[in-house]
């Protein structure tokens, strides 16, 4: 059986990829798409080698084990596992007593899909990373479109930040969240671009995916999601209003206007749940942070001695989280090749930092526009929250993943000086 599914599936795989290439004969990314695809696969399937060897099979092994057992489950009591996918209610004290995961976590959402997608794989594990991958690259492409339709010039930063830089293409690649999450969040932006900018005409589909997406983004994140939708939404606003009435023309005007209704958005979205108040996600923060520092004893991590339960301690040791994010692993640290990697790549990143901030220094901020504060606010405030919630390296260096292309995006286009132009 194991061959009838991997060949069943290297054909589905296989029909998908030819249907993509063949709907993207005219694009100007099509020499890109076969390469960019083959990586993104070779990288899902890696990177299960990759938590095999290091880790024993690690979270993947334990999301894949617990799938498992909700899918047997369903073929016992099809009607049951139904049920549970949209009540989340156990009808088997058998099934919920064996999981891990029993209750509404990104980890529970992420076992039920695998969970879903087994009946078409058989539960092999490599073949389920491969539609985790596929997900998140075709997420990804359509954002790459979407920016290179919106300016010309965009497209090269977008081919490489979102396609082809090294730990963004291997880290949301294969069974994990970050696949999830980045495949939804550019497959949300690319349909709201759509529609804010009228690129397309079939207005409904994009309503369709905006829906759909946003599901997953608030499902497998969704501190995450809570910036991203009030952002996504300022930012539609503006532009609605811009289009109508002069007054919001001025650049100062747009942004203060965007600040005002991402705030208001923010505030509304904090009273849904308790998991949203500010006093519970910091009490939640403080406490992720304490545990992870206890399991990296003897390795890099980041300490935050004096971060205390209150939003000023918070806030005061953003800005070093943010900093430890973008840099560190330090190309010094650690004494496996792995890290090596890292910092590298982290060097290159700090190149494209210091030449950023010169050419901004010497060239004033002119190009400050709404697109740059937009993504300037997710890089940061995301950037802050993993920072400070992930102390140890090698973890932080793997969830930044989230932030990572957006923040080598806008650095790729401030060196070719094309804030002159109209960002998004």
């Amino acid at each position: 059986m194991t061959y009838f599914f991997y060949l069943l599936n290297v054909l589905v795989v296989g029909g998908l990829c030819y249907l993509i290439w063949q709907r993207e004969l005219a694009s100007p990314l099509k020499k890109y798409l076969l390469p960019a695809l083959v990586l993104k696969i070779t990288s899902g399937i890696l990177l299960g080698v990759f938590y095999q060897v290091y880790f024993g099979g690690g979270d993947i092994q334990v999301f894949q084990d617990q799938a498992n057992l909700v899918t047997e489950y369903a073929r016992v009591s099809p009607a049951s596992y139904v049920r549970l996918l949209l009540t989340r209610k156990f009808e088997s004290e058998t099934l919920r007593s064996a999981l891990t995961f029993y209750w509404y976590s990104n980890s529970y959402f992420t076992i039920m899909l695998l969970s879903f997608l087994n009946f078409l794989t058989g539960g092999h594990i490599f073949l389920n990373g491969l539609y985790f991958s596929l997900f998140s690259f075709w997420g990804l492409y359509q954002l790459v479109k979407v920016l290179g339709r919106l300016n010309s010039m965009f497209f090269l930063p977008a081919v490489i930040a979102f396609l082809f830089f090294p730990s963004v293409v291997f880290w949301s690649s294969g069974i994990s969240k970050e696949a999830v999450y980045l495949g939804s969040l550019g497959w949300l932006i690319a349909a709201m671009l759509r529609l804010v900018y009228s690129l397309s005409g079939r207005v409904w589909l994009n309503v369709l995916f905006v829906l759909v997406a946003g599901y997953l983004l608030w499902k497998i994140k969704f501190y995450f999601a809570i910036l991203v939708f009030a952002l996504l939404l300022a930012y539609s606003a503006v532009i609605f209003l811009e289009r109508r009435f002069n007054i919001f023309k001025s650049k100062r005007n747009k942004i203060i206007l965007f600040c005002l209704t991402a705030l208001i958005g923010g505030v509304i979205v904090s009273g849904w749940q308790e998991a949203i108040r500010i006093d519970y996600f910091i009490e939640q923060l403080i406490n992720s942070n304490v545990v992870l520092a206890e399991r990296s004893a003897g390795k890099p991590f980041v300490s935050f001695p004096d971060l205390q339960p209150n939003l000023r301690s918070i806030i005061s040791h953003s800005p070093a989280a943010v900093f430890h994010v973008i840099t560190r692993p330090f190309i010094w640290e650690g004494h496996s090749f792995f890290y090596l990697l890292a910092g590298l790549e982290n060097l290159f990143i700090l190149l494209l930092l210091f030449a950023a901030l010169f050419r901004l220094f010497r060239n004033g901020t002119g190009w400050l526009n709404l697109g740059v504060v937009v993504i300037l606010i997710y890089v940061v405030v995301i950037a802050a929250l993993i920072g400070l919630s992930t102390p140890n390296i090698g973890s932080l260096f793997r969830y930044r993943v989230a932030v990572l292309p957006f923040l080598v995006f806008l650095l790729l286009v401030v060196q070719y000086k094309w804030f002159g132009r109209k960002l998004i």
